[in-house]
């Protein structure tokens, strides 16, 4: 029979997974706390993470370095909170501004939300980036603070940092900073990590699949929600997994204040024409109706959803959970007051025809560039920057037809409409699409 090896050292065990050998669990156990505190350098934890890139790890050991990330902080618990309480989490997209429409709907249907959140990573863009595009607002909290803000606002949005699964938040940096993002292990042990620090009743996963996803082959995204409901499941937590696609932006804005700009202006107004962003938003806040146990079947859930949407019930949560984490409801209340860029850019259709691509991963690419992401790990977020689509997959365009605004400070416009025009794809015959919902995983 195999066994795992336990090496002494740090260095010992990079060589072993060098050589595609497994580690047994003590390994992750001994170590992912001296990650958290800085005794192991840098450069060995870059190794470390190449090697596992590359040779990738066995289910123990991805469960057990999970397990290591949750604890290198505190377990956060919510005592005096009754009611059900159910977490929410995307593997990374472009365009993916739901966190802020389906958290506060679902805590207008009476469940507690609290969400811990990341930074842009590699392409795809943070939500903790995003929300920190308004003045004032805070994102890391004490376990007691957490507790008081949920009570407050019904949910709460918070950053990792010393409390939570402090370990994740330096391997987070660096892969982003290492090129080792696109690991199913990493990325599994990163999200679950994070979840398993926080005590709940139920965790929903957005899982993209698609150009713009970590892993865009559907096999690999199924893969990769299967493990992540196996792992919650042996932690004893309730966890569905939805796959949705990631072929093209999610919505119509790709940049920190224009996403939530969008996201604000949806939960003001139920859109009369069904979108992708409020399908997306209502197949997961329906699953997290159901995990939370308030309804038994998705059509129910998604009636609650759209009534507490149509009374604009989801927008009075959004202010209040910004109002309860210091940040200017002002903002909110008149998005306008965002600040502009100094540069906008318009692209037009070179052509009639029917829009067949818009690919994801080129314009996350694009928007990091830009500065709506980071290159390197020390970088600032501009939140003004990014694209705003007029269009979408499948739709007929005439030539000359304004197909994207380009918001940017820096830069050349020339370039930006050369690299848009490499993404967009016009041909003449309409194309043939995967679903957007494509199945749960229970």
């Amino acid at each position: 029979m195999f066994m795992a090896e336990n090496p002494k050292t740090f260095l010992e065990g990079i060589v072993i997974k060098r050589d595609g050998g497994e580690l047994a669990e003590e390994f992750y156990t001994r170590f992912i706390p001296s990650i958290a505190s800085g005794e192991i350098p840098d450069y060995q934890v870059s190794a470390l993470l190449m090697a596992i890139f590359l040779k990738g790890m066995s289910f123990r050991e991805t469960r057990a370095m999970t397990r290591a990330i949750a604890n290198s902080g505190k377990i956060i618990s919510f005592p005096h909170i009754k009611q059900p309480k159910v977490d929410k989490h995307s593997t990374g997209g472009v365009g993916d501004k739901i966190t802020f429409l389906v958290a506060p709907l679902v805590s207008a249907c009476g469940v507690m939300v609290p969400l811990t959140a990341g930074r842009g990573l590699g392409h795809t863009g943070g939500t903790i980036d995003k929300l920190e595009s308004i003045p004032g607002v805070r994102t890391q909290f004490t376990p007691l603070e957490m507790e008081r803000l949920l009570t407050q606002a019904g949910w709460l949005l918070c950053a990792q940092g010393k409390d939570i699964a402090p370990a994740d938040d330096i391997l987070y940096r660096m892969r982003n900073a290492t090129g080792t993002v696109p690991s199913l292990p990493l990325v599994i042990s990163s999200i679950m990590g994070k979840k398993l620090a926080i005590e709940n009743d139920g965790l929903v996963l957005d899982v993209k699949f698609g150009k713009g996803a970590f892993f865009p082959e559907v096999e690999k995204a199924r893969e990769l929600g299967k493990t992540m409901v196996e792992i919650a499941k042996s932690a004893g937590r309730t966890c569905r997994a939805v796959l949705t696609n990631m072929n093209q932006p999610l919505g119509r804005a790709v940049g920190n204040s224009l996403e939530l700009i969008e996201a604000i202006e949806l939960l003001k107004e139920l859109p009369q024409d069904c979108c992708d962003v409020v399908d997306v938003t209502l197949a997961l806040g329906a699953q997290m109706l159901i995990v939370a146990g308030l309804e038994k079947d998705e059509k129910p859930a998604r009636t609650r959803l759209l009534e507490v949407w149509g009374r604009g019930e989801g927008y009075n949560k959004l202010v209040a959970m910004v109002s309860s984490q210091h940040g200017d409801v002002s903002y909110v209340h008149n998005p306008q007051k965002f600040p502009r860029p100094k540069n906008i850019a318009k692209y037009k259709a070179p052509t009639s025809g029917f829009i067949t691509g818009i690919d994801a991963f080129k314009i996350g690419e694009l928007a990091r560039r830009m500065g709506a992401g980071r290159e390197r790990a020390e970088q600032e977020i501009d939140h003004s920057v990014g694209m705003v689509f007029n269009v979408k997959v499948g739709e007929e365009v005439r030539a000359e037809e304004e197909l994207a605004e380009i918001h940017f400070n820096l830069g050349e416009e020339s370039e930006f409409i050369a690299e848009i025009s490499r993404a967009i794809t016009i041909e003449e015959q309409p194309p043939t699409q995967l679903p957007l919902i494509l199945e749960v995983l229970s």
